[in-house]
């Protein structure tokens, strides 16, 4: 079920054709949350570290069977379905990485990976975040 975890571990370095758009954005959430079914809950505790690319018991401390082993942070999953690989080792938010490579993603498709993000890393399940963030997508590309 988790192909893109074997993805993000064996992706080489990769950038985007062209800016993910809001409506692209919203294709590639809602494929990583079918990735891994709309109740996974990525961080549980609400207060641990998130990463774009799947922790590891070496690197960084993890039990082997924390759900953040298992796969990258909602948004860092769905911007390498989109064939991106710049943000893996980011520790930048979602508005972050915009101002960081504006070539990676626009800035409507930022706001809206960023609302999905806040819900992932404060506990709530992908399903929860996805929903966060298409309620956003209206308000998000009216302001672009």
């Amino acid at each position: 079920m988790n192909t893109i975890t074997e993805q993000t571990a064996t992706a080489p370095t990769g950038k985007v054709a062209k800016p993910v758009t809001l409506e692209k954005a919203r294709e590639l959430l809602r494929q990583a949350v079918d990735a891994q079914g709309e109740d996974f809950v990525y961080n549980p505790s609400g207060a641990d570290q998130c990463a774009y690319r799947p922790l590891t018991p070496e690197r960084d401390h993890v039990k082997p069977d924390d759900p953040r082993a298992k796969t990258g942070c909602v948004v860092g999953e769905a911007l390498v379905l989109a064939g991106e690989t710049r943000h893996l080792d980011s520790v930048s938010n979602p508005m972050g990485l915009h101002s960081q490579y504006p070539d990676m993603l626009t800035w409507d498709a930022a706001y809206y990976f960023w609302e999905a993000q806040r819900v992932q890393d404060r506990g709530g399940s992908w399903g929860a975040a996805f929903e966060v963030a298409e309620r956003s997508a209206g308000w998000s590309n009216a302001a672009s």
